[in-house]
């Protein structure tokens, strides 16, 4: 009962928030921010997980 009061506030939420998440200048600044996301990862893979990389 609880997860469908759950989904149903989340569908009427994105509803309301779809169209501020649809203009290009969002989904530009979506882009950047996940592609530095990706960085963070892959340094964090590369040299927190691997240490011995660093030399």
């Amino acid at each position: 009962m609880v997860d469908a009061l759950m989904m149903t506030l989340y569908a009427l939420i994105a509803a309301r928030l779809r169209p501020y998440f649809q203009s290009p200048e969002t989904r530009k600044q979506q882009n950047r921010l996940f592609a530095g996301f990706l960085v963070f990862i892959a340094f964090s893979i590369c040299f927190v997980e691997h240490p011995t990389l660093i030399q």
